[in-house]
């Protein structure tokens, strides 16, 4: 039996999950098994080197009609046309229900590895609703002059390099026009120390929550994060001085006081931070690896 018959198998004892985590170290399974998951919302999806065959199989095979967030790690050295075709083959099939999108790729070491672009103008196009993108400049090509969309209304913006540089508030004169819907757009510390990427920090610490004061700090998984309307980053490190990134993150647009903002009814603005948020609810969360199978 191969590891993706074993999680077909488990996940047809768990229908009602509504977040699944799945770490994908290789994709060989040519009859991969179909399955429907009528409640799951939220897929995670870490692929490494030679696993990037699950979109295509996902996409032809799995019913997931209430799919609305997707968080995609990609651990890989250059991209491939045929690659290229997978995931927009999965975009196009759950690209039009998705609400929030999270795309963070991995090179490792980050600095002897080319950027591998992609066309994610193009997988826009195909989540014509999408609200919430958190993107990592190094895996869009043209940015950020590329990028547009009707209805995204908050950036999240992975910041690889010093957050004190002006390059980020140069980017950022083009979304105004580009992006007619946005609200808010924020960086956040993808630095090597930064916020480590097993969480899901957008959705932990979305924008649209409401901040006590103009900035906030949570004790989360052991770190110290600070949150302020424009930023988003981890405070026990001493690399830099974050002090003047908060100075200059004045700059940046924020439209959030703008009269038409309101943030999302679901949207939980009584986050405690002496207390740690759960990302998954684990009676209806699960974490799969076919790693070493």
């Amino acid at each position: 039996m191969s590891s993706a018959d074993q999680l077909v198998l488990l996940l047809q004892c768990c229908m009602q999950l509504t977040s699944l985590d799945l770490c994908i170290e290789a994709f060989t399974d040519i009859n991969f098994p179909s399955v429907t998951l009528d409640s799951l919302e939220t897929l995670r999806l870490t692929i490494d080197r030679q696993g990037l065959g699950i979109y295509l199989a996902i996409s032809e095979k799995w019913s997931l009609p209430s799919l609305r967030n997707v968080i995609l790690t990609e651990k890989k050295l250059q991209p491939v046309d045929l690659e290229t075709a997978q995931r927009e083959k999965f975009f196009a099939k759950f690209g039009p229900a998705l609400k929030y999108l999270n795309m963070r790729p991995l090179a490792i070491p980050m600095y002897l590895v080319p950027t591998f672009a992609i066309d994610v103008q193009k997988l826009l196009v195909l989540c014509p609703t999408l609200e919430h993108l958190a993107i990592s400049p190094m895996c869009v090509r043209g940015w950020p002059m590329t990028l547009s969309h009707p209805t995204l209304k908050w950036v999240d913006v992975w910041d690889s390099g010093d957050p004190r540089n002006t390059l980020f508030e140069q980017d950022s004169e083009y979304f105004p026009a580009r992006l007619p819907s946005l609200q808010r757009l924020r960086r956040l510390d993808g630095r090597t120390a930064g916020l480590p990427p097993h969480t899901d920090w957008p959705s932990v610490l979305p924008p649209w929550m409401q901040l006590a004061d103009t900035e906030q700090e949570y004790h989360y998984s052991g770190i110290i994060v600070r949150q302020t309307p424009t930023l988003l980053y981890r405070v026990d490190v001493t690399d830099i001085d974050w002090n003047d990134a908060v100075d200059a993150a004045g700059t940046e647009y924020d439209s959030s006081e703008d009269s038409s903002y309101v943030p999302p009814e679901d949207s939980d603005d009584s986050f405690d931070s002496d207390e740690e948020r759960q990302e998954i609810d684990y009676d209806t969360g699960l974490l799969f690896s076919n790693e070493g199978a």
